[in-house]
């Protein structure tokens, strides 16, 4: 029927209208959704080295898919609500119009079905009356003439108005023909046919703004891999121990953990008070970094001339190396020091124990005055001669020995770099000393007591135990190695890549990096001097 069919209409109207304010309440949560994203981008701060690379990679894709957000939801009201909305604007009077229209004939058609049943009541009832007179007509014998002629005269007027009734009647059912006509097979035909035509166009309408939803609803997603694919690509290539490199190069300082205060004995000999061996030494803090690159300062060769050192520096307290880059060395030892870094890490050559490496110089050691007369102490001839005569707990060495030392014999560093896996025979002789406790002194200091008594007696002994018969005096100094102890990329052509257990030869030292070849390739070059330890035995 026509009420179905317009309802239906009617029901397709009010989802159209449904659906576009479900675009348009998606497309403010996606805008909404995405300005939120901005917004918050906008406020985390970024980290350091490759996390902060990945991390702005992170904020950058992440904006990238909250502008896709936004991009989407003003296209989907462009394109699929706007077009709804305007098919419901453009058919919504058409719509109306037909309702009007249906709604009239049914409005008619039921106004002349009244009008006919009115008129077939009255001209039934009329009829029955007419039946009813004539039938008392009939049976009028004892009728007198007066009552005759009242049954005649009614029977007369039911009649004339039995006939009228009728023709009313005719005429509305003729009326209710035409009428029915209409609905049956004119009018109604047609609007039926209207509003079931524009259901159709809404239908195809419907279809095509979900079709185009679904095309820009897709339109995201490739955006979205795009944008999480640069962000993969950034996150793989966080390198924490580049991170940890370039934060501490960047941001380390000359400063040091300051000491907790302790109380410090006077001590008579050096006229001040200093902290004992039993109290709490400092506590060194140690970071493995590249030296920084400088093109200041001169290199210092250590070909056949051996290290060379700067000052010599006394140790205040023992200390026990941690890694193998470090030095051991124990209260009152001499050390000769071979490079000052700012970080408070200084590479050292401790004679008494024929040892090289990184040793904490803050509150740890004191650099020991030189006296005028004393020769440059970056050159160390070797030592000729040993007195003879008898000794009494102490042995003096000929040449260049650190300034105001009462310690054990001077060791020239030409001799500290051996080669062959054996030590050069001044090495030996200091090797010879062993450290014994000194009755005289407290247990925070000790002498060397070298069992040899002269030079002739320091190379008989060395003969015998490596089968050398040269003149000590003479003794080469060959090119020193190193072994590395981490792995090292180059960052320049002047660099050289080394990884965990080369061998290297040190040729020369400037500014905290060893210029040398790397005997497992071959190439030569400059690398960080705190990413290798001396190696005397390769």
């Amino acid at each position: 029927s026509f009420e179905v069919v317009y309802k239906r209409a009617s029901d397709g109207k009010n989802f159209c209208q449904a659906a576009a304010d479900f675009i348009l309440k998606l497309s403010n949560l996606e805008r909404d959704y995405a300005r939120k994203i901005l917004n918050l981008v906008k406020s985390i701060e970024s980290d350091w080295g490759t996390i902060s690379t990945a991390w702005n990679s992170v904020k950058q894709e992440t904006e990238n898919i909250a502008r896709a957000h936004l991009e989407h939801a003003d296209a989907i009201l462009v394109k699929v609500q706007e077009p709804i909305l305007n098919f419901n604007k453009q058919n919504g009077k058409a719509r109306l119009a037909l309702k009007e229209q249906g709604k009239r004939l049914i409005r008619d058609l039921n106004a002349s079905s009244v009008r006919l049943s009115t008129s077939k009541t009255t001209y039934e009832q009329l009829s029955r009356k007419v039946d009813e007179y004539k039938e008392k007509k009939d049976k009028t014998a004892n009728m007198s003439a007066s009552q005759l002629e009242k049954l005649n005269k009614k029977l007369t007027e039911y009649a004339r108005k039995a006939e009228v009734a009728d023709k009313k009647y005719q005429e509305s059912v003729s009326q209710m023909v035409c009428l029915q006509t209409r609905h049956l097979d004119d009018e109604m035909p047609r609007i039926l046919d209207d509003l079931e035509n524009m259901e159709m166009h809404r239908s195809k309408q419907v279809k095509g703004s979900l079709e185009r939803y679904v095309l820009e609803t897709q339109l995201i997603a490739p955006k979205i891999i795009t944008a999480t694919e640069r962000m993969e690509v950034a996150v793989k290539a966080i390198s924490f121990e580049h991170d940890l490199l370039s934060f501490v190069a960047e941001k380390r300082t000359n400063e040091v953990k300051p000491p907790f205060a302790q109380y410090e004995p006077y001590n008579s000999q050096i006229g001040k008070c200093r902290r004992s061996n039993e109290l709490t030494s400092p506590t060194a803090q140690r970071k493995i970094i590249p030296p920084l690159k400088s093109s200041q300062g001169d290199e210092t060769a250590l070909g056949s001339g051996g290290i060379q050192a700067q000052e010599w520096a006394q140790a205040l307290y023992d200390y026990d190396a941690t890694d193998p880059t470090e030095l051991s060395f124990r209260a009152n030892d001499l050390i000769a020091v071979l490079r000052k870094d700012p970080s408070g890490w200084w590479t050292g050559y401790l004679p008494r124990t024929n040892s090289t490496g990184l040793f904490p110089s803050v509150e740890w050691v004191t650099l020991l005055p030189i006296a005028a007369s004393t020769p440059p102490i970056t050159s160390f001839p070797l030592a000729a001669t040993v007195p003879s005569t008898s000794f009494s707990g102490s042995v003096s060495v000929s040449g260049t020995s650190p300034p105001n030392s009462t310690a054990s014999p001077f060791v020239p560093f030409s001799t500290i770099v051996p080669s062959c896996g054996f030590p050069s025979p001044i090495q030996f002789m200091n090797m010879a000393s062993p450290p014994v406790s000194s009755s005289n002194h407290d247990n925070s200091e000790s002498k060397r007591t070298p069992v040899a008594t002269s030079l002739a007696q320091v190379a008989a002994t060395f003969n015998d135990t490596f089968g050398y018969a040269g003149n000590l005096s003479t003794v080469p100094a060959p090119v020193p190695r190193c072994k590395a102890l981490y792995q090292y990329v180059a960052e320049s052509e002047a660099e050289i890549s080394i990884e965990e257990g080369d061998v290297l030869t040190i040729e020369s030292e400037k500014s905290g990096w060893f210029n040398g070849t790397n005997l497992s390739t071959g190439v030569q070059g400059k690398f960080p001097s705190n990413f290798v330890e001396f190696a005397p035995s390769l």
